[in-house]
């Protein structure tokens, strides 16, 4: 059994609880936290895409390829285009676009990585793109821009933003915070 199984079967226990005790740009030092278990992980990762500071101390430890966290380097994207569909009420779109994409991601993307950085006024005027986004996203999302009576088109933008091309990415979840790279290892270095 590998160190990285030992170590996500560790978390399978709802008394286990981890903290980071040092962060570097190639790896963190975890230790666990249970009464008695108190070793010492260092979690190694190259070819870092994306990463979120986790809560100190977290409950629990996933590593996978897939979840929604990866969609944007999975995906491929498009882009929702709007047309003679001026909005007088943008913030309510925007909301709605919004609570599309937390629900989508698990809460984890927010709209305003993927939402036009002019959108109020993309919907204001009623012509511009609006959304840039993996498939899955602008397939979720159209349904509320037809309902909200937006004329649409949707263009195609190309393959996923995979920073590092044909790579498969992981992500490392660790409670509400992660790390999204192509190789991560966990070892055991202490207790």
């Amino acid at each position: 059994m590998s160190d990285t199984t030992i170590f996500l079967d560790q978390f399978t226990s709802a008394s286990v609880a981890g903290r980071i005790l040092k962060r570097q740009a190639t790896y963190w030092d975890v230790q666990m936290l249970t009464g008695s278990d108190d070793s010492i992980w260092r979690i190694s990762f190259s070819k870092k895409a994306e990463r979120q500071l986790p809560s100190n101390p977290f409950a629990s430890a996933s590593l996978t390829n897939n979840h929604p966290l990866l969609i944007n380097y999975q995906e491929k994207w498009s882009s929702v285009a709007i047309y003679k569909s001026p909005q007088s009420n943008p913030d309510r779109i925007i909301k709605g676009i919004n609570s599309i994409v937390l629900q989508q991601t698990l809460g984890y993307r927010s709209a305003k990585q993927y939402l036009s950085s002019i959108a109020t006024d993309v919907l204001t005027s009623g012509y511009g793109e609006l959304v840039r986004a993996p498939n899955s996203i602008i397939s979720s999302l159209i349904p509320f821009v037809q309902q909200a009576g937006i004329l649409y088109t949707i263009l195609v933008s190309g393959g996923p933003i995979n920073l590092i091309q044909h790579s498969e990415q992981f992500a490392l979840l660790l409670g509400n915070g992660y790390i999204i790279a192509s190789k991560i290892d966990v070892n055991k270095i202490g207790t």
